[in-house]
């Protein structure tokens, strides 16, 4: 499943594409698409705000639990960072993975382990981002 839009940012620059409130999140039906034992990742931006909303309002509307968090650090083709990193809500150069699920005690897969880290060369695509099977 993918959302085609992004969450509101208040006080960022101009922005080309329509934007959505963390309330908008909590209305998608996902706990209706889903069934247990589902994997949810959602590529969040690094407001703290938008990831308390996804653990406290967004997940639970979902029929989630929150498992844990990766992070996305983008680096360019030699290596390097593609921005310094700051002080929030400075620009940072990774973006956050959130992940639930919806608990079952029949559980197949193992889950994914809390922590992990992947570094890419973003795509050219506007928020496109990197494949996390790790298939090619």
């Amino acid at each position: 499943m993918s959302l085609a839009r992004h969450w509101l940012l208040l006080g960022g620059g101009e922005k080309r594409y329509q934007m959505m409130y963390n309330k908008d999140l909590v209305e998608i039906p996902v706990a209706s698409l889903i069934s247990p034992g589902s994997l949810v990742a959602v590529w969040c931006t690094n407001c703290e705000s938008h990831v308390n909303a996804l653990k406290t309002s967004v997940f639970p509307a979902w029929g989630l639990s929150y498992l844990g968090k990766w992070f996305w650090i983008k680096v360019t083709r030699s290596g390097k960072p593609v921005c310094s990193f700051s002080d929030p809500p400075g620009k940072q150069p990774f973006e956050q993975i959130i992940f639930g699920w919806k608990e079952t005690k029949d559980r197949v897969l193992p889950l994914p382990p809390d922590g992990m880290v992947v570094v890419s060369v973003p795509s050219a695509i506007h928020s496109h981002k990197p494949p996390l099977s790790g298939d090619k």
